[in-house]
């Protein structure tokens, strides 16, 4: 099976999106779980790795109190154990994936789990809270939301955040720098 340029910028259009949504262009309904398998092998035999300054990052949070609750297109499961792997779930309060709410991105909706856990066990606004993402996608789903803070560590450039009307001062290269700019 080849891929093609279209089924690339298909999937590059759907970055962010549930993992069934992200290939749909190119794996059949009946030819998925087989997929999924395929990729959940290939995902064990990998290890994962973290985005550069992602531990700092996490690590300035928690040292300064500040709940961390990470919202993503993946499965709980498998975004837990690669923090667990990575060394970084104990600085990780909560993780909501694609599979504890009906929504996904870039319906701000996707939120309403993370942000019920904000307000009820730390008594803190979605208003108040950044969301770091390295997408469109994940812009998109923080509009009119919360903050937004741009990694260019995805397949998103820095010219498309700024395109989108992503502030200068939001985008980064890494989480070393976004963390050096929101806690200085």
């Amino acid at each position: 099976m080849g891929v093609s340029d279209a089924d690339i910028s298909a999937m590059h259009a759907r970055w962010g999106s549930p993992l069934r949504e992200l290939v749909a262009p190119m794996i059949s309904e009946d030819a998925y779980p087989r997929f999924v398998e395929g990729l959940m092998e290939l995902l064990s035999s990998t290890p994962p790795s973290a985005c550069a300054g992602a531990a700092e990052f996490l690590q300035s949070a928690r040292s300064r109190g500040l709940p961390v609750v990470i919202v993503t297109s993946n499965e709980s499961a498998l975004a837990g154990r690669d923090l667990q792997t990575l060394g970084l779930a104990g600085l990780v309060d909560a993780v909501f994936g694609s599979d504890v709410t009906a929504f996904h991105k870039p319906d701000p909706r996707v939120f309403d789990e993370a942000a019920a856990l904000l307000s009820s066990k730390w008594g803190v606004d979605i208003g108040d809270c950044i969301y770091v993402g390295d997408s469109l996608t994940d812009h998109a789903s923080a509009q009119g939301l919360c903050a937004f803070g741009a990694v260019t560590s995805g397949a998103t450039t820095r010219t498309q955040f700024l395109e989108a009307d992503v502030p200068d001062h939001w985008v980064h290269d890494s989480l070393h720098s976004l963390s050096q700019n929101l806690y200085r």
